[in-house]
């Protein structure tokens, strides 16, 4: 590795988003962005229970895991293509209650032929069905969980665009 600073890609401060989640019932997915250290407030609850400072979602009691789609931020957009150099994954005060496993899958969007047409970034969120209306709303989604066909629609549009993308990073 060289002697650069590295960017936090995956904080709101610089621009990261949550696209999507399948379930934000405990804590919204939004908490994983924020650049400040995890806290822990032992008497601090809400409607939905105890605030945590992290995602946290309700037990699966159907098949299948919670995800969420994430668009990585860029801090000062005139820094160029960013690469990821490292994960690190905080659970802190999650104690007992942390996931036991964790998968990343990264793509990358890029315009397609009608969006050079468009002189905005819509590209970059149009893809996932909601993000556009997730992020229109400015608000965080606690206490919410996605129905079955959201998820398989949303899972359906990281297929399509993993597909593509795998295309165009070996070529």
């Amino acid at each position: 590795m060289t002697n650069t600073k590295l960017l936090n890609l995956s904080s709101s401060a610089n621009s990261a988003k949550i696209l999507f989640a399948t379930d934000e019932w405990f804590a919204s997915a939004e908490n994983i962005l924020s650049p400040y250290p995890p806290t822990f407030i032992a008497d601090l609850y809400c409607p939905e229970g105890k605030v945590m400072d992290g995602w946290e979602t309700r037990r699966k009691r159907t098949e299948g895991h919670d995800w969420c789609v994430v668009k990585l931020g860029c801090g000062d957009d005139s820094s160029g293509p960013m690469m990821i150099e490292s994960v690190e994954l905080d659970t802190g005060y999650f104690t007992g209650n942390q996931t036991p496993r964790v998968s990343i899958e990264a793509m990358k969007i890029t315009r397609n032929e009608q969006d050079c047409n468009v002189g905005n970034d819509d590209y970059l969120y149009n893809w996932m069905p909601g993000a556009i209306s997730r992020l229109a709303s400015g608000k965080s989604f606690q206490g919410t969980g996605q129905s079955t066909d959201a998820i398989r629609r949303a899972d359906a549009a990281c297929q399509a665009v993993a597909l593509n993308t795998t295309k165009q990073l070996s070529g």
